[in-house]
């Protein structure tokens, strides 16, 4: 995923920010938006149009998010109404937020937009009661992307766990040293004769391992996320009825949330 700022597409009086996104080589024009309600309304979506004009030229999928403090649910033949509908039918542009996201009156009201020309491609979209902002609410959405499964690595490695230490040791000082003038260069000899008992003792093995593998994710770290998914899918699936048996199942998914061990660090 790239992201680049593109202030050349930004509005000289409306408070927005544009940015370039680049998601799996398909290039999003992102375009976020606050109006203020000092500045005019025809000023402001006349702003809007020009970026999204230019930006269309280069973009074929579009996203303009913001607060416009502009009822999104006007009523038709209003200067609200046709402001937007201007908005929309220019560029396609269709709002993925339903409900509404201002509480400052009884009937509440819907500020907050996300428009898009590709509604399908977003999923989930909500809006969350915070208590942080003047409005009480906080929109977001998920796009839907699609990552093309890593294959798996194929690791090379010495097993050494049947390793006997003494009798390796032992072998190491049983080198015939005698033999090594049979070689052109008895360093070569010694290192071939050296080589042999290490394969003894350490085989060399090879194993498949994830393509997205990471050094401290331990044996002991990946049973324990396994135990997790599935008490964690018990639960949702049978939910009892029963406040016991779902806080066993609860304490049972934190009792598998073990820390992952970095030993590699260590050597750093």
């Amino acid at each position: 995923m790239i992201s680049d700022r593109l202030e050349n597409f930004e509005t000289e009086h409306a408070n927005t920010i544009c940015l370039n996104l680049v998601i799996q080589e398909r290039k999003w024009f992102l375009l976020f938006g606050y109006r203020p309600e000092s500045i005019d309304k025809k000023l402001f979506f006349d702003e809007l149009n020009k970026s999204l004009s230019k930006a269309a030229k280069d973009y074929e999928h579009l996203i303009v998010a913001g607060d416009f403090n502009i009822e999104m649910n006007a009523q038709h033949n209003t200067d609200r109404h046709n402001y937007l509908s201007e908005l929309w039918g220019s560029f396609d542009l269709k709002n993925i937020i339903k409900g509404t996201t201002c509480n400052m009156c009884e009937q509440g009201s819907s500020i907050d937009v996300i428009l898009t020309n590709k509604p399908r491609s977003f999923f989930n979209t909500s809006i969350i009661e915070t208590g942080l902002s003047d409005h009480n609410c906080m929109i977001s959405t998920f796009l839907r992307c699609h990552f093309e499964k890593l294959p798996p690595k194929n690791v090379v490695y010495r097993k050494t766990t049947d390793l006997n230490k003494d009798a390796f040791i032992n072998d190491i000082k049983n080198i015939p040293m005698s033999e090594l003038h049979r070689f052109e260069n008895p360093f070569t000899g010694y290192e071939t004769l050296f080589k042999c008992i290490v394969d003894r003792h350490c085989p060399i093995k090879t194993k498949k391992v994830r393509g997205n593998d990471k050094p401290f994710m331990s044996k002991e770290l990946s049973n324990a996320i396994k135990d997790r998914s599935r008490i964690i899918n018990k639960y949702n699936k049978f939910k009892f009825k029963s406040k016991s048996k779902n806080k066993v199942l609860c304490e049972s998914a934190d009792f598998c949330n073990i820390k992952p061990k970095k030993p590699f660090l260590k050597k750093l």
